[in-house]
């Protein structure tokens, strides 16, 4: 193995432990959203309670899956990695795997999860049209959301 290669895969290690560990000590996230046609939501295994002290959140460790169209965030990629919706759709992507992760626009700013390893991340999708997406933390993530 190339000395090359043997120091990208310990950079690698480093930050996956680094990501790991950092977080906020109750172990959640939260990105507040701009746009009333997205949600945006990042929550870690605390996740938030409601008034009456039910977790009202959905995140990957309680066990409550989104229904409709779901990308999983896991093996280093986007899983389906192409998706199909009709317009007003609503797209929730899943991070199941504890490494540090973020959903981007491609070009212009439509979609911006925020980085985190945990949680999840929806986005409404009003008009018709392909959206391309990546994680830019690591090269060769990408997807597509195609609106009908």
């Amino acid at each position: 193995m190339s000395r090359f290669v043997r120091l990208s895969v310990l950079v690698a290690l480093v930050l996956a432990l680094l990501a790991g560990a950092c977080g906020d000590d109750d172990g959640g996230n939260t990105v507040a959203s701009n746009s009333n046609t997205e949600t945006t939501e990042a929550n870690g295994p605390g996740g938030t309670a409601d008034d009456d002290g039910e977790d009202g959140d959905k995140d990957q460790n309680d066990g409550d899956e989104p229904a409709g169209n779901v990308v999983e965030l896991k093996n280093l990629g986007f899983d389906p990695d192409e998706i199909t919706i009709s317009a007003g759709e609503t797209v929730t992507w899943v991070w199941k795997e504890n490494v540090l992760h973020n959903v981007k626009s491609k070009d212009g700013d439509e979609l911006d999860s925020g980085n985190h390893d945990s949680g999840e991340y929806e986005h409404s999708f009003e008009e018709p049209g392909t959206y391309e997406y990546v994680c830019t933390l690591h090269a060769g993530m990408d997807g597509v959301v195609e609106v009908e």
